[in-house]
């Protein structure tokens, strides 16, 4: 995947397509592979290219990606771009026995990128890949060109070759500024010199460890290759300075870094002339950057306001406005959702989805009923979360996959401990589990509707309706004191911080009018901490009325901002 998302590989313009078609053929076996959409091949860590290249999944998700764009491609074609995608990028290597041959296909390999792909369009790109061309005949023309070797130790000379190439910035040497390494300066004389790095292990330079014979073995031989080394080093560096009218050397000091041994040495010397030891000042640079970010702005259009008003809203949508209206506008204006990067480890979205199917799962079996945490129960439970880490991340993870799975199966049994033993948790009846509310609320710019997906709902022992909201990460979202929220002066800024999410206050809005003559009640349910944080408390001395009006004021003044023509959606750079 990480061959197939590469700039260069995406973005091919194969069989005479438009490259359009290869980057969503790129994007869509992502998605197929790391399971966004899911098939046979999802999460599984070892695959066969011909598995990719039959998978009908990843034909009709192109397809209809394509036909959006109102590009035309037959399932036939994209199969045909893809084998041949597979085969430029993979299989062309996997023959290669010698240099010449590798030689041969890293030819072929750059033909395709310089010429099927925005590559020429980039000038540094442009010389990386004639350094690469002369490497290529450098391998070709070798010796040892016919000589035998595996694919990994070819690579391993490869990737060693590479990682010792410099590709020079090119330049008129008579005028402007000119990037010269040490030896490139000899015989030169300059007006100004500006020589960066003069740390140790910079400058000088000094391999200590010789790859072939230990030093011990030169020394002993009178060889001392490291004071040779120093030595010329030394000679070029004050040759340079020397021969120039003004010279400024940059270091950093640091605990990490110090300054040159040469600097030292210029410096004694100075002292030694004048007799002082502050016979030199060191002038600080430090530099106070303030970027001017451009904010962004799109105006509203009638078709957007129109739109706006027929969706149907949700604690997320609005939590969202009031973090970033921009990031709104690109979720719920345009329909466009950031890509996760899903090559690594699972993040811990992933992981807090797991834990709400599990539970979903698990207690769905006592919708309507009393749940018992019995023995037989948690056994279920324990069963049931490994059949599905071993589904979800048991396939696509590496070894170190027990890591995570240790921590569920803590979490877990703390889950169910507290349940069964927690006395806040003393249930009488689960009435839901995941479901689903629509709802209408009327606000002073008209009715709005809004969605509720809801994790549980209980009815405790002592009859109050309580609706749960599981939360797997540490940061809290539950609103402050009601005093505040209702006496605060209302603009999205201090909304953003006061507030922090609507989907409490929402959702306890909800339980008001289905449950008018009921104790009521709305908690964040933190599954790693297992505390249950209330919505209210014995303390609270507001009413149900007092509390929905105070949270429906901002809620007001939220949609009638999104929905206010006059009003741009303007980016928050608030970090």
């Amino acid at each position: 995947l990480k061959v197939l998302k590469h700039p260069f590989v995406k973005n091919l313009q194969l069989n005479g397509k438009d490259a359009t078609v290869t980057r969503i053929l790129a994007h869509k076996i992502e998605e197929v592979l790391t399971g966004l959409q899911m098939d046979d091949l999802s999460g599984s860590l070892f695959i066969a290219l011909a598995d990719v290249e039959r998978c009908e999944r990843v034909i009709v998700l192109t397809q209809e990606m394509l036909a959006r764009l109102q590009i035309e491609a037959s399932p036939e074609e994209l199969r045909r771009l893809l084998r041949q995608l597979h085969e430029q990028v993979f299989s062309v290597w996997q023959d290669v026995r010698d240099f010449r041959a590798f030689a041969g296909v890293l030819e072929g390999f750059l033909d395709l990128v310089t010429q099927k792909s925005f590559l020429r369009g980039f000038p540094l790109n442009v010389h990386i890949a004639e350094k690469m061309y002369a490497i290529k005949e450098e391998f070709g023309g070798a010796s040892f060109g016919a000589e035998v070797f595996t694919l990994d130790e070819m690579f391993k000379v490869f990737e060693s070759k590479v990682e010792t190439e410099i590709v020079k910035f090119q330049g008129s040497p008579l005028k402007g500024l000119q990037v010269l390494g040490l030896m490139e300066t000899r015989s030169l004389n300059f007006k100004n010199v500006i020589v960066l790095d003069v740390n140790e292990g910079a400058l000088p330079r000094l391999n200590i460890y010789e790859p072939l014979i230990p030093r011990e073995v030169m020394i002993s031989l009178n060889l001392d290759r490291l004071e040779m080394e120093e030595e010329i080093q030394r000679y070029q560096f004050m040759r340079l300075i020397s021969s120039a009218k003004n010279v400024h050397l940059i270091y950093q000091q640091s605990k990490e870094k110090e300054r040159s041994r040469f600097i030292e040495e210029l410096i004694w010397e100075r002292q030694k002339q004048q007799q002082c030891y502050g016979a030199v000042d060191v002038v600080k640079a430090g530099y106070r950057v303030k970027v001017a970010v451009q904010q962004k702005r799109v105006a509203k259009t009638p078709a957007m306001i129109s739109a706006l008003r027929q969706h149907k809203y949700s604690a997320s949508s609005i939590n969202m406005y009031v973090r970033d209206p921009m990031e709104f506008y690109y979720n719920y204006v345009l329909g466009l959702r950031e890509a996760e990067d899903l090559l690594d480890e699972p993040e811990a979205r992933r992981v807090g989805i797991f834990m709400h199917e599990l539970l979903e799962e698990g207690f769905r079996g006592f919708l309507n009923a009393k749940p018992r945490i019995d023995a037989a129960f948690c056994k279920h439970m324990r069963g049931l979360c490994d059949e599905r880490f071993a589904r979800t991340f048991g396939r696509g993870m590496r070894s170190d996959a027990f890591l995570l799975k240790s921590v569920i199966d803590e979490r877990l049994n703390r889950f169910l401990d507290n349940e069964a033993e927690n006395p806040e948790r003393d249930i009488d009846t689960l009435l839901y589990l995941e479901k689903s509310f629509d709802d209408v609320i009327p606000l002073s710019c008209g009715d709005i509707r809004f969605s509720y997906v809801v994790d549980r709902i209980d009815r405790l022992a002592d009859g109050t309706i309580l609706i749960i909201d599981y939360k797997t990460g540490s940061v809290g979202q539950m609103p402050k004191a009601i005093d505040r929220i209702a006496s605060m002066e209302l603009s999205r800024e201090a909304i953003r911080d006061e507030i922090k999410s609507f989907q409490i206050p929402l959702y306890f809005y909800y339980l008001h009018k289905q449950y008018k003559d009921q104790k009521i009640n709305a908690a964040l349910y933190n599954l790693r901490t297992m505390t249950l944080e209330k919505f209210l408390d014995s303390r609270m001395k507001h009413t149900r009325e007092q509390i929905n009006a105070a949270f429906l004021r901002p809620l007001d003044f939220v949609v009638s901002e999104i929905l206010d023509p006059n009003r741009d959606f303007i980016e928050d750079n608030h970090e």
